[in-house]
């Protein structure tokens, strides 16, 4: 009786990682990005809840592209606003939230921006 075995891929993985030496694979990324990035907006800028606007599928995904998407989103956030945060925080581990100020959407975004900007992202 033949056995079988389960074994990963040896294949490598397309590297999705922004790499500001690779012009191509970055247009890739940011090429995925912009389409999931305006799938998101338009399915979601209507919407009032936060919790509804991350549990969107494109927002996952864009999630999933990890630190390849930091600089974009922050660009994203710069340009068009939208509730990016929890992808910033989730993606980047860190959350650079005002500590003498409430919280409101306009201190937070500022706060990322600033942090996007200390870190050269952007």
């Amino acid at each position: 009786m033949p056995t079988y075995t389960l074994e990963r891929p040896t294949a490598a993985l397309p590297n999705r990682r922004y790499n500001p030496k690779n012009p191509a694979v970055n247009q890739g990324v940011r090429n995925e990005f912009r389409a999931l990035a305006d799938w998101w907006h338009e399915a979601t800028d209507v919407l009032s809840s936060p919790s509804q606007k991350v549990k969107h599928r494109a927002y996952q995904r864009i999630i999933g592209l990890r630190e390849a998407a930091v600089p974009l989103i922050l660009e994203d956030l710069r340009d068009h606003g939208g509730y990016w945060f929890y992808a910033l925080e989730r993606i980047t581990g860190t959350c650079p939230r005002p500590k003498d100020r409430p919280a409101t959407f306009a201190t937070v975004r500022q706060a990322w921006l600033k942090w996007g900007s200390d870190q050269g992202f952007i």
